[in-house]
């Protein structure tokens, strides 16, 4: 009787094949991983550019209030675009939309803005509507563009005539 000492060429082949597709899907999986991981810290970046334009028009709405002036000074209705240290608004080219509107870039103290920096892949438009004349609302959408999609987020907040 022969004892059998070794693997034949077809139990080398399946095991071979079987390798190969645990190490594809393997690869498969970390690149999607990395894909979702980038994502989600671009839509994060685009929440927090979001809440800061609001946080802009918000402070422009107080200085204002400080400053004895009309409530809505500088907060016309209509498209702009502002960054941080804006003390009014920037008109919005027309048509306000991706294609027309700056990038955003980033300055050495990580904060954004359309003069001096790193160019980033995100645009931001603030939009200002009337509700009443004691309050209006402010809508605020980043746009950025990412694996060949483009993306956007909005966030929207009423702001009021608190202090007459």
């Amino acid at each position: 009787m022969l004892s059998k000492k070794g693997f034949t060429i077809l139990e080398i082949m399946i095991t071979v094949l079987i390798v190969s597709l645990g190490l594809t899907a393997a690869v498969g999986l970390v690149i999607n991983v990395f894909a979702y991981s980038s994502f989600n810290s671009s839509k994060l970046i685009a929440a927090y550019l979001a809440q800061e334009g609001i946080e802009i028009i918000r402070n422009i709405r107080e200085n204002n209030w400080l400053a004895g002036n009309n409530w809505r000074d500088n907060l016309a209705n209509g498209d702009w675009e502002a960054d941080y240290h804006d003390a009014s608004l920037i008109s919005c080219p027309s048509p306000c939309d991706y294609n027309n509107l700056r990038f955003l870039k980033i300055d050495s103290n990580g904060f954004y803005n359309y003069n001096s920096g790193s160019a980033t892949n995100f645009k931001r438009k603030i939009t200002i509507g009337d509700i009443n004349a004691n309050s209006f609302s402010v809508t605020v959408e980043v746009f950025w563009q990412e694996r060949e999609k483009k993306h956007n987020l909005n966030a929207q907040e009423i702001l009021y005539n608190w202090k007459p």
